[in-house]
């Protein structure tokens, strides 16, 4: 996390010609990073429990620190020989499958441009929890990776990108990033083991309860 200079703080005061920085600020945004990293992993954990009991298989989540952004946990079953990694991300907007995925391309600060989740992501299957729809999506990484780079060459490939990034970095904790915006629809179409499960299926209780209280 990058610490903001003292005139980014709401709250200075000016006492014999010092800036005395109240050190609760750096606190309390310290708090809630954690709090947002802790309901990311109980996120991750009752999920990945989750469909390991739908498929009836093995699960392991990824604790190895340098190994962490290229998957969050794997389900495999050794007795059918199969193993799948998965990269898991939340979507609290889209409302039914008639919506669309949005996948992080890029991540930004004020000077850089660095690859996002697409590029650096090694998981064989993305995951996309559309909470308000309480459905999952399962789509292939390499498959939705190329449908992208067609729809980029073809100059169909709708992004987005915060206008205000400070805004944004303020609101959400995270640095501000561009998004590919990608119909469902066709997105199912370009896999054609892609699949689609329902919260009830899951067996997901509770799950809105792990939500950020600034993911709006």
């Amino acid at each position: 996390m990058v610490t903001r200079m003292a005139n980014d703080y709401p709250f200075i005061y000016l006492k014999k010609g010092k800036f005395v920085v109240l050190g609760v600020l750096n606190c309390m945004e310290n708090m809630a990073f954690k709090k947002s990293i802790q309901l990311t992993t109980h996120r991750e954990n009752m999920m990945g429990s989750s469909l390991a009991r739908f498929f009836d298989c093995n699960l392991c989540f990824n604790d190895d620190v340098e190994q962490r952004a290229f998957f969050d946990y794997t389900l495999y079953d050794i007795k059918k020989g199969w193993l799948k990694t998965i990269e898991q991300t939340d979507d609290y907007f889209t409302e039914s499958l008639e919506g669309r995925l949005c996948l992080e391309l890029y991540t930004l600060d004020k000077t850089n441009k660095r690859l996002g989740k697409l590029h650096y992501s090694k998981a064989d299957k993305f995951l996309f929890v559309l909470n308000k729809a309480k459905q999952i999506i399962i789509l292939d990484r390499i498959i939705l990776k190329n449908f992208i780079a067609r729809l980029a060459d073809t100059g169909d490939l709708l992004t987005t990108t915060p206008d205000d990034h400070q805004a944004w970095k303020a609101k959400h904790d995270t640095l501000p990033t561009t998004c590919a915006l990608l119909p469902i629809d066709e997105c199912l179409h370009q896999d054609p083991k892609s699949r689609v499960i329902n919260f009830t299926e899951l067996q997901l209780l509770n799950y809105d309860q792990l939500r950020k209280q600034n993911d709006n």
